[in-house]
């Protein structure tokens, strides 16, 4: 399993890094831009070489799929960028500080302005193929790009932060430059604060699979149930063919140590990865029946059950109610079941 859209923001920042590089500095790369070439292929042969077992499999199923797909006619320019993502907390004012150090950095004729102007227009136009009738479109979108948009307005705000006390060193009396430093390290660190303080209240929701009430009964799991035993939990399709913890028995597997169907989802990096998916699968699918889930996991060994608080596809009071289940442990919505033989 590779994060194949990471790899491509690489790629192009990379390629661009080495074309700017040559064209600002090009008397004292001519003679050397041979051996950086060199030296980015051999780095891309042994980063390749080192994933080789996943690197293929998701180029066939991954990458290829989405090159190959048709362009749609339908689809709008920036149809899926979002600016909420963008504007939230002190994003606008990020975003002004972002532009000043742009322009300064542009002013100053510094590459970094270049480079990241240019990597942010090549990923744009990647994440709008489908709007310009190219194949491919599927592959980055807007959201992909927007995501990582906080690289360069980090970059050219600390950049516009940095030049702000150089310059300010310079137009102040040689007396006063420690405690103004001093005082702007203050004001940093305030309006740091201010935005974590609006940043964490709009955590969302969605992505918290655990509830107080399912540390304890992880502890419970911890003390009263076999070290060898996998645990069904609630799970949901996470992407990539693979299946995801969908409440708090996602901690199971870091918290106590128990082996859980689905594992945490780096079991895409191993030999068992689709074995494992199809199962998960085939519980999501019988879940809502409970004699069709109890034959299923009679049928796979697998023993223990477990719902937490959040819940998820498994029903856990109509497995209470069929019988084919024992209540091992119910607490604070949590629950955890022993499948009858």
């Amino acid at each position: 399993m590779i994060h194949y859209r990471v790899i491509v923001f690489l790629v192009g920042l990379i390629i661009l890094f080495v074309l700017f590089q040559f064209v600002f500095q090009w008397k004292a790369y001519q003679n050397k831009l041979l051996r950086l070439l060199l030296f980015i292929f051999i780095m891309a042969v042994i980063g390749i070489a080192s994933v080789l077992p996943w690197f293929i499999p998701t180029i066939k199923t991954t990458v290829l799929p989405k090159l190959n797909l048709p362009a749609s006619a339908s689809v709008t320019f920036f149809q899926d960028f979002s600016w909420p993502y963008l504007t939230s907390a002190l994003g606008k004012q990020a975003m002004v500080l972002a532009g000043l150090g742009l322009v300064w950095s542009m002013i100053k004729h510094r590459k970094l302005a270049f480079i990241l102007s240019a990597w942010l227009l090549l990923l744009f136009f990647l994440a709008n193929l489908d709007a310009l009738k190219l194949p491919g479109g599927g592959l980055i979108t807007n959201l992909s790009v927007e995501i990582m948009l906080f690289i360069p307005i980090s970059m050219l705000g600390g950049y516009a932060l940095d030049q702000i006390l150089v310059h300010w060193k310079e137009l102040i009396p040689k007396q006063l430059i420690i405690p103004s430093i001093g005082l702007l390290y203050v004001l940093f660190g305030f309006v740091g604060y201010i935005g974590a303080k609006q940043l964490i209240p709009i955590i969302n929701p969605i992505t918290i699979l655990s509830r107080s009430a399912d540390l304890p009964a992880i502890e419970w799991v911890s003390t009263h149930l076999p070290e060898n035993e996998t645990i069904v939990i609630n799970s949901f399709p996470w992407g990539y063919g693979l299946y995801a913890g969908n409440d708090g028995g996602y901690w199971l597997s870091p918290l106590s140590g128990r082996i859980t169907l689905p594992p945490p989802v780096l079991y895409g990096l191993g030999n068992d990865a689709d074995k494992i998916s199809n199962l998960s699968k085939q519980v999501v699918s019988s879940s809502a029946d409970p004699q069709s889930l109890w034959e299923l996991l009679n049928s796979q060994q697998l023993h223990y059950v477990y719902t937490g608080v959040r819940g998820g596809v498994i029903p856990p009071e109509k497995l209470a109610a069929s019988g084919m289940f024992n209540v091992l442990y119910h607490q604070d919505g949590v629950w955890i079941f022993r499948v009858k033989p």
